[in-house]
């Protein structure tokens, strides 16, 4: 028997744990802003985070400097939606190209 909202349903409550800062176990600063998540969602969806985390490191500093792209696309890593428009698509460029998403620098591209 299969359940086809199951994999919603579990990304959707990881959202709002991400949201409510709920068991999430990684911080980023950037622009001064902290960005809460959790490190198997990253890892699933950037072959960036997955190579970062499997050396597993206390301290990380991410060569992002780009408050906005990146909460774009950990927006789009919960929820699999992606806001793009003329005045944000260089800034989630930017960060899904560093991260190494395909699929969200194809969507900018195409925008």
């Amino acid at each position: 028997m299969e359940f086809p909202q199951h994999s919603r349903q579990v990304l959707e409550q990881l959202n709002q744990q991400r949201q409510l800062g709920l068991l999430c176990d990684c911080t980023f600063v950037v622009d001064g802003i902290d960005f809460k998540a959790h490190k198997a969602v990253l890892a699933a969806c950037s072959e960036y985070f997955r190579m970062l985390f499997v050396d597993q490191k206390d301290v990380v500093h991410l060569d992002i400097s780009n408050a906005a792209g990146l909460g774009q696309v950990l927006e789009f890593m919960y929820t699999a939606k992606l806001s793009l428009s003329p005045d944000n698509v260089e800034d989630v460029l930017a960060v899904a190209g560093f991260l190494q998403m395909q699929e969200i620098v194809s969507a900018c591209n195409a925008l």
